[in-house]
């Protein structure tokens, strides 16, 4: 039975965890150092990350039907396929869950960050907005946001956009598995890159 976050009334830190992993792997996959500032969208869904979300699902059905799918660490995502069917149900939970949410300031960070609007993310995005606020303050790492989480057992999928400038962010659904206590990527798969 696939089981997905309600994070309007957060209580459980299963999601945060999630998160929080997601955002310090980005810091080391950029050889970054833990004095950064990031801005997180407050809110959980939006059309980028529907329409994304609406792509992996399809993705997952043509990889499932035995089609060739072109995508960013894509072998990576057919082999979590061959060994965990149950991750393409998961994406599908993932659709189901995009309601809108407000995420809460419950990240567990070694980093300075700022939940923002959407209408300021969606601000900053433009008009070269990050480049110029990393001008102002080299701190700034980026930009991210999320869907709600969907998890299934040990497993757990979930949408992340990361702005770092004009022409650097991607979006990708992120699946995860917990070890012990920690959560651990296991495949990324890029949905769309700018």
């Amino acid at each position: 039975m696939l089981t997905s976050l309600n994070l309007f009334a957060q209580t459980d830190k299963n999601a945060y965890d999630v998160y929080s992993t997601i955002i310090q792997e980005e810091f080391k996959l950029r050889n970054d150092t833990v004095d950064n500032l990031v801005f997180i969208n407050r809110a959980t869904s939006g059309k980028q990350i529907s329409e994304t979300i609406q792509m992996a699902v399809e993705s997952v059905e043509a990889i499932q039907s035995g089609q060739l799918i072109i995508l960013s660490f894509a072998d990576n995502i057919n082999e979590v396929l061959r060994q965990s069917p149950e991750i393409g149900q998961l994406i599908h939970e993932l659709k189901a869950d995009n309601k809108d949410n407000e995420l809460k300031k419950e990240f567990y960070l070694d980093c300075e960050y700022n939940l923002i609007t959407r209408k300021k993310f969606e601000g900053l995005l433009k008009n070269n907005g990050l480049s110029k606020l990393k001008d102002k303050d080299s701190r700034f790492f980026g930009a991210f946001e999320f869907s709600n989480v969907a998890f299934e057992g040990d497993y757990a999928a979930v949408y992340c956009g990361l702005y770092i400038g004009r022409l650097n962010a991607v979006g990708t659904i992120v699946i995860l598995k917990k070890e012990g206590t920690k959560w651990r990527i296991i495949s990324r798969p890029e949905f769309w890159v700018s």
